[in-house]
């Protein structure tokens, strides 16, 4: 109950969310004259119904996102309406929430917003291989892969062979008219070419370097 509600609050009478979503709500422990809690009676809202139906503007959503250093969120540079985005470490990439709440990855939200929702099976890959950079999520430098390429053999071929994803992404884009179970071999194939031509040169250039 809170020390706001009417006494004949028939919400707090049943024991219901306040958010007319008909959930029983939990007992309050104890009291806190603070934030209206009484001992023994329930609490008004289901845990995350609180703030169900209100509207926010975006300086007020903004705010209420302020990271812990005490720097506002910010503001997505690609996405109609705006929409509020964050970064987070765990995943190395930005996050936005779509018109369902639902928190998805912005590259992934600036993708749907020009091609439509991403097929089964497929993910919004950077083809610069840094999605740290929110200006990276721009259309221009995203691609479809399948969750094999963008997670298995991408990350893979770019260790193996010493060099940056985005490298192997350009190897993979002059291959992907093949069919799908001839891709590998053949983006193998390019990086491979690819090292040895530049081995060669490195050796030309130190040959020619001694001579002068």
């Amino acid at each position: 109950m809170n020390l706001k509600c009417e006494p004949s609050c028939q919400f707090c009478a049943e024991g219901v969310c306040h958010c007319g979503c008909g959930q029983s709500t939990s007992i309050i422990k104890l009291t806190s004259a603070y934030r209206g809690y009484v001992k023994g009676k329930p609490f008004n809202f289901v845990a995350g119904h609180g703030l169900r139906g209100k509207k926010f503007s975006l300086a007020v959503r903004r705010k209420r996102s302020t990271h812990r250093n005490g720097e506002l969120s910010k503001i997505s540079p690609f996405l109609t309406p705006e929409r509020i985005v964050w970064y987070q470490k765990e995943h190395g990439r930005w996050w936005c929430s779509d018109p369902s709440k639902r928190q998805v990855p912005h590259a992934k939200a600036v993708w749907e917003q020009t091609h439509g929702p991403v097929p089964e099976g497929f993910c919004v890959h950077h083809k610069n291989g840094d999605p740290k950079n929110i200006m990276n999520d721009c259309l221009g430098n995203l691609m479809l892969l399948t969750w094999e390429w963008n997670v298995r053999f991408m990350p893979v071929l770019a260790l193996g062979f010493g060099i940056h994803e985005a490298q192997v992404t350009e190897a993979y884009c002059k291959i992907e008219y093949l069919p799908y179970e001839q891709r590998f071999p053949e983006v193998c194939k390019l990086l491979w070419e690819n090292k040895h031509e530049q081995s060669v040169n490195a050796t030309e250039n130190g040959h020619q370097s001694q001579k002068l």
